[in-house]
C-alpha cells in the first residue's frame, strides 16, 4: 500500500516564495552583467576665463596630463606653460581654481631667450615628467623639467640642417621616451614628422642635435599616390606607447577633407581614416589635438571628441570604421575642443577650448541610462574582452 504525503499549504507557499526570489535574483545578475549597459563620460567641472592671471588663458592649444595628477597646459596668446594639480583638498603652495583644481605654477615670457616662447602651441611629456614644448614662432622644441626649470632646446634635426619650419605638434613615447616632432611645413617645404631619442651616447645611425639628444629619422607627412598640388596640412599628434605607432590629425585639401593617419614607429603609413563627414561616427569636421590612453584608444578633439580602438574584428559595443579601426565613444562637450587629455584621476578626460578659454572635466559614469551617449560600456581605464 503506497504511502500519500501531504504537504501544508503553508509549506507550498513557502516553497513557491524562495524559488521567486532565487529567479529574481538570477534575472538581476543577468541584466547588471549585460554587456551593452549605456555608460558614459559625464560632465563634472569647468575652469578658466579669458586672462593672464593663475588660471586664466588667452587662446589656449595644448594640454596634457600625468600619472600623478598634473596637468599643462599650453597658454598660447600669454606665452607661457600653466602647471595644475587635480587634488582636492589643494596642497600648501597652491591655489584652489575650482573644487578639486589646484594652480601649481607657471613658467614663460614672449621672447627669444631659453624658457620664453613665441607664440607655443603643444605641450608632452616623458616617463620622467619632464615636458616638452612645441614653440612655433621660435621654431624649436624645449625641454623643461616639472618645475620649469629650462633644461635644453633645439631647433634643427642635425647639423647641417634647416630649422624647423612651423612646429604644430609634439608627442613622447612614454616607453621609450623617443620623441616626436610634428612640422607643419610652409609653402616650399613639405609637412615632416621628426623623431628624436634621448641618449647619453647616440646609437648607429643617429645624429647628435644637443647633448642627451639625437636625431633619429623624419618621414613626410602625405602620401605620394596623390596627384601634384595636394596639399596635406598636419595638425596634432599622438603616440601609442604600447604599440609605438604614432597617430596625426590633418587637412587635406583637393576635396577638402580630413583625415586621421597612423604610422608605426619607423613612419610606414598603416592605415587612414575619416573624410568630412560633420556628425557622422568615425569622420571630421575640424580634427586637431590626439591623445592615447593606457590601452592604446584614440581620443581625436574634433567639433565633438571621439575615441576609437584598434582591433581586428572590432569587440562588440563598437563598430568598425575601417579594416583595424573602431568607433568606440563620442562626447560632445559645449563648445569647440582643440586638444583633448586623458587619464588620471582615473576614468577622466579634460577637453580644452580655445575660444572660450576654458578645460572642461568629464568622469566615466557606467550605467548612466539614456540613448546615445558617450558610451560602449567601455571604461577608458578596462581593456574591452
Amino acid at each position: 500500500m503506497k504511502r500519500i504525503i501531504v504537504i501544508p499549504s503553508t509549506r507550498i507557499l513557502a516553497i513557491i516564495w524562495v524559488l521567486s526570489l532565487f529567479i529574481i535574483l538570477i534575472l538581476t545578475i543577468s541584466i547588471n552583467t549585460n554587456p551593452t549597459v549605456e555608460a558614459k563620460f559625464v560632465f563634472s567641472k569647468k575652469w578658466g576665463t579669458q586672462g593672464s592671471g593663475n588660471g586664466q588663458f588667452n587662446d589656449p592649444s595644448g594640454i596634457t596630463i600625468d600619472s600623478s595628477g598634473r596637468l599643462y597646459v599650453v597658454d598660447t596668446g600669454n606665452n607661457r606653460i600653466q602647471q595644475f594639480r587635480l587634488v582636492n583638498p589643494c596642497p600648501s603652495g597652491t591655489t584652489q581654481i575650482v573644487a578639486g583644481v589646484c594652480f601649481v605654477r607657471s613658467w614663460g615670457s614672449l621672447g627669444t631667450g631659453n624658457g620664453q616662447f613665441n607664440k607655443p602651441l603643444d605641450v608632452a611629456l616623458d616617463s620622467a615628467g619632464r615636458v616638452y614644448v612645441a614653440d612655433l614662432g621660435n621654431h624649436r622644441i624645449q625641454m623643461f623639467r616639472g618645475t620649469g626649470a629650462f633644461m635644453k632646446a633645439w631647433s634643427t634635426d642635425g647639423p647641417g640642417s634647416t630649422q624647423f619650419n612651423s612646429l604644430t605638434g609634439i608627442a613622447v613615447d612614454a616607453s621609450t621616451n623617443d620623441i616626436y616632432a610634428l612640422d607643419k611645413g610652409d609653402s616650399t617645404n613639405p609637412p615632416y614628422m621628426h623623431k628624436f631619442q634621448l641618449s647619453s651616447a647616440c646609437p648607429n645611425g643617429a645624429t647628435k642635435v644637443v647633448s642627451g639628444v639625437c636625431f633619429i629619422s623624419k618621414w613626410e607627412i602625405g602620401d605620394s599616390t596623390e596627384p601634384p598640388g595636394f596639399n596635406f596640412s598636419p595638425r596634432g599628434v599622438g603616440v601609442n606607447s604600447l604599440t609605438h605607432e604614432a597617430y596625426v590629425s590633418l587637412k587635406r585639401e583637393t576635396p577638402h577633407q580630413y583625415w586621421i593617419y597612423r604610422y608605426s614607429s619607423s613612419g610606414t603609413k598603416i592605415t587612414e581614416w575619416g573624410g568630412f563627414g560633420g556628425s557622422t561616427d568615425g569622420k571630421f569636421s575640424n580634427p586637431n589635438g590626439i591623445a592615447i590612453d593606457s590601452i592604446g584608444r584614440v581620443y581625436v578633439a574634433d567639433s565633438r571628441i571621439q575615441s576609437f580602438l584598434m582591433a581586428n574584428p572590432c569587440p562588440s559595443d563598437t563598430t568598425q570604421v575601417t579594416p583595424g579601426v573602431c568607433f568606440v565613444t563620442k562626447l560632445v562637450p559645449g563648445g569647440i575642443p582643440i586638444d583633448v587629455a586623458i587619464g588620471l584621476p582615473s576614468g577622466r578626460l579634460y577637453a580644452l577650448d580655445q575660444y572660450d578659454n576654458s578645460i572642461q572635466e568629464f568622469v566615466w559614469k557606467a550605467d548612466v541610462g539614456g540613448t546615445g551617449g558617450a558610451g560602449g560600456g567601455i571604461s577608458p581605464n578596462v581593456v574591452p574582452k
